[in-house]
């Protein structure tokens, strides 16, 4: 009787597991939000740029700062590096503006940048009252992401403007969002 009654408690049970089974699938990469998160910052960025024919490599940091409204972007950066220049490496401000869109984490977009060269030894571009010259206007276009920890990752592809000279280059930078409450539209501005 004890085997008779371990056989048909052994039956019910796969009968109840094999009723209620679901199948599952299996993922190994984790699901991509179909919303987009928010990224409205501001970032501290840095990393490098490359000529795309020569290789050389020049450091590039500043701000980067994304206003989000539904699933598309606009973006304002001002960024440092130093330059070379036929006279030597001068200290060059990056600033610029573009747009794009936001699909899960993933953006993609446009910008227009301007080249700003400090010409006093010594004093970096956006010094105040420094005297400074304009160098090329670029275009670019980008892709980048934003992880769940607001850690954001951009490479641009850049080339000079209709007119410009300026030999074509790819920057990669990567940072972490500014800690403040101001950043994000309708935020608390600073001295608030």
């Amino acid at each position: 009787m004890g085997s008779r009654f371990l056989i048909i408690v052994t039956l019910a049970v796969a009968a109840v597991l094999a009723c209620g089974a679901e199948e599952r699938e299996v993922s190994s990469s984790p699901p991509v939000p179909t919303e987009p998160i928010d990224v409205s910052r501001s970032y501290e960025v840095k990393g490098v740029t490359t000529e795309l024919r020569s290789g050389a490599t020049r450091d590039i940091q500043g701000m980067l700062i994304l206003a989000q409204t539904g699933n598309a972007y606009t973006a304002s950066f001002h960024m440092n590096t130093l330059y070379p220049t036929a006279d030597g490496t001068l200290p060059a401000e990056v600033v610029g503006q573009g747009d794009g869109t936001i699909e899960g984490n993933e953006l993609t977009g446009t910008a227009e940048i301007q080249l700003i060269f400090g010409i006093v030894p010594g004093a970096a571009a956006q010094f105040p009252l420094a005297p400074r010259i304009y160098g090329p206007r670029l275009v670019s276009t980008s892709s980048g992401s934003i992880k769940a920890d607001g850690t954001l990752s951009f490479e641009t592809t850049n080339e000079g403007a209709e007119g410009e000279e300026y030999p074509p280059t790819r920057t990669t930078v990567s940072g972490a969002r500014v800690p403040s409450d101001w950043a994000k539209p309708g935020g608390r501005k600073p001295g608030d």
